[in-house]
């Protein structure tokens, strides 16, 4: 079992690091000049301690000044060559780093309009910034810095055991001894710390999802003095971050030191044997040197791969959190295979509708409704009867999974979903609004829209009026989900913003209860008079605009229990009756 489990890890990572590479191989041609320049540079610096033992037999040992410090003159040349072809390797990584990242950035920030909204209720929002920022920054970092010297070191080791095996095969197999010890040591390491490093990408996912809320609900938070708890909540996951980031940098930090002792051993036996053999005629003073430089050059490499391998362990936890966004459904995926919706010309009908909520729970029971063509519509019921989460499914965000709803007679779920949100709009009762002008976040419905159609949007919901009075008018900046106006006026240009679409139905979730009772009729008569013969639904806690609308069903406990005209339900002593008697008190 415990097999089955790693071979499936195995594979799995195999599978990442190919996307990814897929998305390496784009720049084909810098790649071709990396690979060339990493070719020719290993060549010379497998190539230059050979000419270091060289030097030394047949010029340094036998007094021949010129002729050693013309050959220094080639080392020196070939040091130089190899420092040139690193600038031109890094130089070009960095070109195909930037250029991954961006594409992958690009690729994540579209895959986040695409989601469904479930996905989006599922993880926080600082965890998919992480994504975004943090995980792809370290992938930047990997690539930049950590890709060509990986690469390099392979290939240097490689070159370089083949060297010491050709020029003295006994002084290479002493140099090799510590070999399956130094591979067996870091593979554990490398093992561990890839557990490590995705253990901390996630630990900083959750931190950033902490700063992120706690931002947006800084006044919340002041308002109940929350700030010790807030901080106390923070400081156990920055703690958390701080223990996961320690652990996986100690663990993967030890294999440079020991990458020293292993080559201090080895170079120490390589020596002391190479001794010998000089006494003995099997070797020559050149060659101790060579192969003193080879045992250097041959862990120095080492030692880089396994700084790579962490920077690379830390990259590859990134960028499997980003493609695990990336292999997320797609709402819009089917659309292609569905059929298109111009308008809706029919009655809304609901039939046995059935939602539970993710602990199992029934939050409607078998509903069923028909909503009237171009009439105002009001759903109410207590809190927590189902109200929202029945706008929710008319919006699409979720898939029913019991029962139907029947748009123009057919079912919802066979329309394509971009084109059944033109036609259904909503304002949602926790609405948003975006950093720019108030022009830009009304006419976000809208992009085409003139300004002169948007000030019209704007007039028919009554925001005109204090849009005006602001210094700057509709080109007023707004920041923090427009914290710089009140709360009944960012909903008037949300209203507004919705309006400006001309959807065909126009959902309001618990907005006009925000308004007094000559603004809401008001709203209701204007966004009835906006959508000429469109359907208005909306929910209210607001029981005294309900004789202004046309029908009203009302939830209670996730059951349709009442139905009808206002003037009909309160000459029924039924539930809404009790209702209008008690806030009439």
């Amino acid at each position: 079992m415990m097999k089955e489990s790693i071979q499936t890890k195995h594979q799995a990572s195999k599978a990442v690091l190919l996307r990814l590479t897929r998305y390496i191989l784009r720049d084909r041609l810098k790649i071709c000049i990396v690979s060339i320049s990493i070719l020719l540079s290993t060549i010379l610096t497998v190539y230059a301690p050979t000419l270091l033992g060289h030097i030394v037999d047949r010029y340094i040992l036998k007094r021949d000044i010129s002729g050693t410090f013309e050959h220094l003159l080639y080392l020196a040349l070939i040091y130089l060559v190899v420092s040139a072809l690193a600038w031109v390797e890094t130089y070009m990584m960095i070109q195909v780093s930037v250029g991954v990242v961006r594409a992958l950035r690009l690729e994540l920030f579209e895959k986040f309009q695409v989601l469904p909204p479930s996905y989006h209720k599922e993880h926080s929002p600082g965890d998919l910034m992480s994504r975004l920022t943090n995980d792809l920054d370290n992938l930047s970092t990997a690539l930049s810095q950590n890709a060509v010297p990986l690469i390099s070191s392979i290939l240097t080791i490689s070159g370089t055991i083949i060297a010491m095996l050709l020029l003295s095969w006994q002084l290479a197999l002493i140099s090799f001894i510590i070999l399956p010890f130094l591979l067996y040591v870091s593979r554990k390491i490398v093992m561990r710390s890839s557990t490590d490093y995705v253990a901390r990408q996630h630990a900083l996912g959750n931190m950033n999802a902490h700063i992120n809320e706690h931002i947006l609900g800084a006044e919340v938070v002041t308002l109940f003095n929350q700030e010790k708890e807030q901080w106390h909540t923070f400081n156990t996951r920055n703690r958390c971050y701080k223990k996961a980031d320690f652990q996986a940098e100690v663990v993967s930090s030890s294999l440079a030191p020991l990458n020293r002792f292993f080559n201090n051993m080895a170079l120490t036996l390589m020596v002391g044997v190479g001794a010998i053999m000089t006494v003995y005629g099997m070797a020559t003073i050149g060659m101790i040197a060579s192969f003193s430089a080879y045992s250097r050059q041959f862990f120095k490499p080492t030692e880089q791969l396994s700084n790579a391998l962490n920077s690379l362990q830390a990259a590859y936890a990134g960028v499997k959190r980003v493609f695990e966004v990336l292999d997320a459904p797609n709402e819009f995926t089917k659309d292609q295979e569905k059929i298109s919706l111009n308008e809706i010309n029919e009655d809304i009908i609901i039939e046995k509708m059935s939602i539970e909520n993710s602990k199992g729970e029934m939050v409607l029971k078998e509903i069923s409704m028909q909503i009237p063509l171009g009439k105002r519509v009001a759903i109410i019921g207590p809190a927590g009867s189902g109200k929202t989460a029945l706008l929710n499914y008319l919006n699409t965000f979720y898939d029913l999974k019991s029962g139907r709803i029947l748009i123009n007679n057919e079912l919802i779920s066979n329309y394509k979903k971009s084109q059944l949100r033109k036609c259904i709009n909503s304002v949602p009762e926790h609405m948003y609004l975006f950093t720019g002008s108030i022009l830009e976040n009304i006419r976000l419905s809208n992009p085409s829209a003139t300004d002169e159609e948007v000030i019209q949007a704007a007039k028919k919901v009554q925001a005109h009026k204090f849009i005006n009075r602001l210094p700057e008018k509709y080109e007023t900046m707004l920041y923090s989900n427009g914290d710089n106006l009140s709360q009944g006026e960012r909903q008037l240009i949300t209203i507004a913003r919705a309006v400006l679409a001309n959807p065909d139905v126009l959902i309001l979730d618990q907005i006009i209860a925000e308004f007094n009772m000559s603004i809401n009729l008001h709203i209701l008569k204007a966004l009835q008079e906006a959508t000429r013969t469109k359907t208005l639904i909306f929910t209210t806690h607001n029981i005294d605009v309900l004789h202004a609308v046309d029908w009203i069903f009302v939830l209670k406990e996730g059951q349709l229990i009442q139905q009808g005209r206002h003037a009909d339900l309160i000459k029924e002593s039924g539930f809404y009756r009790s209702l209008y008697e008690l806030v009439q008190k």
